[in-house]
Parts: C-alpha cells; structure tokens; sequence
C-alpha cells in the first residue's frame, strides 16, 4: 500500500464511492426498467483496474539544516575574523581567522592534532593533507610552473600515502605562497582544521577579539541541506518506511515530495504530563532542495 501524507485523498475515496453508487441505481431505475415482460436486457463489458489503494495522512514537521556539528580551534590566540551565519564552508575556504592568520577547511575524518613537517612520524592525518592539497591543485606541474627557463622540470611523482616527504613540503610551500604566508612548508597547528564534508555555518560562538584557548568551540555547523523532521506516534511506526516517496508542503505553500532517508530505533518522550506522547523521529529528504531557498 503506497501512503502519502495528506488528508484530501481519504475524502475522495469516499466521494468516489459515493458518486458511483449514486450512478448505479440512477442507471438501473431511468433505463433498465421495462413494462415490457419480453424485452432482453441489453448487457455491458466493463474492464475492471486494478490499482494500489492509497491511505493519506497529514503530520506536521519542521523544516531543518540537519547533521548539527562544531568546530573547535585547534590552535590558540585572538580571533580576528569570524564569517556570518548562513555561509557554506567548502574545501579551501578560510573558516575564521587567528591573529591575522587564515584557518583552512580541508575535508578528512581525522582531526589535526600535530604540526606537519618532514620528518615526523607517518600518519593518516598526513595521507589527508596530500589528498587535498592536490585536489586543490596543487602537483608536480604547480611547482613547474615557478622555475625559472635556466632550470629543469622537476620529474618527481606525487604519492598521496601517510608520509610526509620533500614533495609534500614543497606542496605545502605552494599552497602557503598563495595564501600570502610564509612558505616554510610546515603546516604548524591551529592553520587547517579537518571535516567530513562542506558545512553550513549555523552560528558563530566567539566574538571577533576573543582570546582563546586550543580545543575551544568556534562555529556551530550543519548540513548543506535542508531535510523535514516529524514526530511519528510509536502506535503508528508502520505508518511510514525507508525509502518511502510522501508529499510535502512547505511553510511558503511550495509543494512538493521528498523520502523518508531514517526513521529512529529509539522512542523518545516529548511533553510532559497528560501532553507527553512517545515518538519515533523521522527524517525526510527534500527531493528538489531548491523549493526551500530563503526558508530559514
């Protein structure tokens, strides 16, 4: 049975049935009664559809920015610039500033938790920095590139892997040079933070000339996205499955649908008193995310 989430449909399947008995006994009572005995009663093929019924119902949700996230300072100092809630954090994007200095986005699941030089131990953290400063752009050929005519390519390979060699530092030194920093090829502690993908910033916890500590909370994040989060009663967890197609309308009346991506395994009591009611939460994925531009 294939459930949409709306009341109206509920209604028409009773007005069709209502509509069509109507039209049966009206048929039969103006044209199929006879005075006469002998008259054949004419006989009708009708196809029969077979069709899936539709059970409708209607939930209030609330329309998010999921995946909620922080993002701490992994160095120390005075906060010299913060970026405005709203903004989206992507690869290479500066996330705020620590004494005059950038903190870079880069994406990996391991945190920094060390400077980066030649000669440290291996590592994934290192296996991170390399991925990103060549899908930054930065290879063999970026180093090229600055050679003077007199001087000869450079034929070295770059090897993404946990060790942090003499390529890697001239990579760093590149990628430095361009953010107007000096180019000393060690990447010191507090100069990138790690996340696992391109963040919404959600709030600014810190106010620009703060000092502060490393490990403190600078931003609050999300998803890039923005999903539907209801309540669904616990009597009525069959309501609605994984991957499951319902309809939404939004708080500016857009309509259109979305899937149901996760339903939780844990029930959750909201309210108190005779209010309280237990719920599961459930997560719906806007499937055209543009009807929600400019809902906040």
């Amino acid at each position: 049975m294939r459930r949409t989430l709306t009341v109206a449909g509920t209604l028409l399947l009773l007005v069709a049935i209502g509509v069509g008995g109507w039209w049966a006994i009206d048929r039969f009572s103006e044209e199929d009664v006879t005075d006469d005995p002998e008259e054949v009663l004419e006989l009708v093929s009708v196809a029969v559809v077979r069709t899936d019924l539709v059970d409708r119902e209607t939930l209030d949700g609330t329309l998010r920015y999921g995946d909620p996230g922080v993002i701490v300072s992994p160095g120390g100092g005075t906060i010299t610039r913060v970026p405005e809630a709203g903004e989206l954090l992507r690869r290479g994007d500066v996330a705020f500033e620590i004494d005059g200095a950038p903190v870079i986005v880069m994406f990996g699941a391991r945190p920094v938790w060390r400077p980066m030089a030649d000669g440290i131990a291996d590592g994934d953290d290192v296996r991170q920095l390399e991925a990103n400063l060549v899908l930054l752009g930065y290879t063999i050929d970026t180093l090229n590139e600055d050679l003077d005519d007199d001087e000869d390519e450079d034929d070295r390979e770059v090897i993404v892997d946990t060790e942090f060699d003499d390529v890697t530092t001239d990579l760093v030194a590149a990628w430095q040079s361009d953010l107007e920093l000096d180019d000393t090829g060690i990447v010191e502690l507090g100069r990138i933070v790690f996340l696992p993908r391109s963040v919404r910033i959600a709030d600014v916890a810190v106010e620009v000339g703060t000092v502060i500590a490393p490990g403190t909370p600078i931003l609050t994040t999300s998803s890039v996205r923005q999903e539907v989060q209801l309540w669904l009663d616990a009597d009525r967890q069959d309501l609605l499955d994984i991957d499951d197609t319902v309809g939404l309308e939004l708080p500016n009346e857009a309509i259109t649908t979305g899937t149901v991506v996760e339903i939780s395994d844990v029930v959750t009591t909201i309210g108190v008193g005779p209010d309280a009611r237990r719920v599961f939460e459930v997560t719906i994925r806007l499937s055209n995310r543009e009807v929600a531009t400019g809902l906040d």
